[in-house]
């Protein structure tokens, strides 16, 4: 199969982000609900909690992990062999992975308990006894999502990334659904989780009809099947920890925010559900098209690996930077305008929007760190970003006990985020030092230079234009301007304004020397 072309490769990132940005607008819609629905307290607290662990978990074992280690593999028993070997591989990891998960989670079920006093260990009795019977039914969630991740690693080493992409659209439109159930009726949460534990069997649905429209079959291992499979198991093991350093970040900050007052785990989780929709959109995307193209690259081209790397670099920090400006300029107006209601109140408001610029603040490096690990997982290489991933584990962990008495949940974001910025300077010093690879250093900081001085332009222009609009509709609305600027209707005029900026970053990129490769 032959490499991926840049039109290819951008094709496929927008491809995977368009899906991805209509999951997190189903998303968006399922917070706002959410948010009306649990309000922000020990209702909403037990229920994250629960739905956090079998999420964190298919995120740790399902995606990331298993991604860097099986899709590699994948794509050089295509290359070589054919789907057949793909298939045969897939079946093993199919059956080796449900088993392993089905027994976790039976002892996860057997010890509730004890896995919530570990996740929350300063939940108060009140907050512990609601979390323990959502946890034992959310926690099959894991079985059903875990096989369509194996499903889509066999689909995204044959260049087929529509199904992966799509499936989590599925899954908020039903997510969304039981929400209005619940609420209209009156139900409890319990019912919400039986609803999630649906739409994970419909995933598994889609990804096996998509996985055997491919040309992909259930088929059985052979020896040479049995050897690939040893190659994932090493990679993969050390893979849980590089792969899903932020979500073991947030399980950390959410141990920590458990001693804080109630509704400090909603709080979190509903800044960083929003810190991922960029994240999602193009840095998880791009990622996972690039993740298959290093590890072909480094096979037919390797001198040309370090090139990718850099303008792989310079097109996330293209688009991560003004996505955390203009994210983090609205954040006050983002939660305002959606989740404020009688049971999301204007300290609730004010408490989430910080969290989410905190977090911003490190999108850009959560985004580097995504790209920087696919090339050591190109080299086969697990165990140096396992060791960095710990490191900053530990960072965070310094960080939280550091910032936690005086600056509360927002003190755990904020060490989150730098710990993130110390794994991406870890990650390009060491991937210099140890595999002698050429970072371009000069090249990138030249490229930043100018970047930031087109930034700095597009953005006065930006600022002004924003404050002329909101003068122009006081003058002129009369009474609908609280309408147009205190409701969701801010919207019809803010996110053209976003737009144009967005254009004018592209168009003019050019007028000051920014030069992208997957740009051109």
């Amino acid at each position: 199969m032959s490499r991926m072309t840049k039109k290819n490769i951008i094709e496929k990132t927008l491809q995977i982000g368009f899906f991805t940005l209509l999951s997190r607008v189903f998303g968006f819609i399922r917070q706002m609900l959410m948010a009306r629905y649990l309000a922000t307290g020990i209702t909403s607290d037990a229920f994250l909690t629960a739905f956090r662990i079998p999420n964190s978990l298919r995120k740790i074992f399902a995606e990331g992990a298993l991604s860097a280690a099986l899709i590699p593999t994948l794509v050089q028993g295509v290359k070589k062999d054919g789907k057949d070997a793909a298939s045969k591989l897939v079946t093993l990891s199919f059956i080796v992975i449900e088993v392993i998960l089905l027994i976790l989670c039976a002892v996860i079920w057997i010890y509730a308990d004890a896995v919530i006093d570990f996740v929350v260990p300063g939940f108060s009795p009140e907050q512990h006894a609601p979390t323990v019977p959502l946890l034992k039914v959310l926690i099959a969630y894991i079985i059903f999502i875990s096989s369509s991740a194996v499903l889509a690693g066999g689909l995204q080493a044959v260049h087929q990334f529509t199904i992966p992409a799509s499936a989590p659209i599925i899954l908020n439109i039903i997510f969304i659904a039981c929400l209005i159930l619940c609420s209209f009726y009156n139900l409890p949460v319990i019912y919400l989780a039986y609803g999630i534990i649906f739409s994970g069997i419909i995933q598994t649905v889609l990804h096996l009809t998509g996985y055997f429209h491919a040309g992909l079959m259930i088929l059985r291992p052979d020896t040479k099947t049995w050897k690939n499979f040893y190659q994932v198991l090493v990679k993969f093991f050390p893979c849980l920890i590089t792969m899903s350093i932020m979500e073991i970040n947030l399980l950390i900050d959410g141990q920590f925010a458990s001693y804080l007052k109630p509704g400090s785990i909603t709080f979190i989780s509903y800044a960083a559900d929003f810190m991922r929709i960029p994240l999602g959109v193009f840095a998880v995307a791009f990622s996972t098209i690039l993740l298959s193209h290093f590890s072909r690259v480094l096979v037919e081209s390797p001198k040309r690996l370090s090139f990718y790397l850099l303008e792989s670099i310079k097109m996330v920090t293209w688009v991560s930077l003004p996505a955390a400006l203009l994210m983090g300029f609205f954040a006050y107006d983002i939660f305002y305008t959606t989740y404020y209601s009688p049971r999301f109140t204007l300290y609730d408001v004010q408490q989430v929007s910080s969290l989410l610029q905190a977090f911003l603040c490190g999108l850009t490096f959560f985004s580097l760190n995504k790209i920087l690990v696919n090339i050591y997982y190109a080299f086969h290489q697990t165990f140096i970003p396992t060791l960095i991933s710990v490191c900053g584990a530990l960072i965070n962990i310094a960080l939280n006990y550091l910032f936690m008495g005086s600056l509360q949940a927002f003190g755990l974001v904020v060490a989150t985020s730098i710990s993130a910025a110390i794994q991406t300077v870890l990650f390009v010093v060491i991937l210099h030092a140890y595999f002698n690879f050429k970072i371009h250093l000069r090249a990138f900081c030249n490229f930043l230079m100018h970047y930031l001085i087109q930034l700095t332009f597009v953005s006065t222009v930006f600022y002004g234009l924003y404050w002329a609009i909101i003068k122009a509709i006081e003058a002129n609305t009369g009474s609908y301007s609280h309408l147009l600027l205190k409701t969701f209707f801010v919207w019809l005029w803010v996110a053209p304004l976003c737009i144009i900026t967005i254009a004018a970053l592209y168009l003019t990129r050019r007028i000051f020397c920014i030069k992208i490769y997957y740009l051109k």
